[in-house]
């Protein structure tokens, strides 16, 4: 069963949301849960939500700032 991790910003308002899957995959979505990237763990690559490689490693919450 996936995991949701809420993430906060310094004055704890909810920037965003990462879904972790049983097989180390992540979904990176915003405040307002639309999709901002993934993670894939097999591959090791970080891809925005047009499924690019911007990355590798886990490097989603470098997408919240975009």
């Amino acid at each position: 069963m996936p995991q949701t991790i809420t993430l906060k910003d310094g004055s704890f308002r909810v920037i965003g949301y990462v879904t972790v899957h049983e097989n180390g995959d992540k979904t990176l979505k915003d405040a307002s849960f639309r999709v901002l990237g993934y993670y894939v763990a097999s591959t090791n690559t970080t891809k925005d939500a047009s499924f690019r490689v911007v990355g590798h490693g886990d490097i989603l919450t470098m997408l919240l700032n975009k």
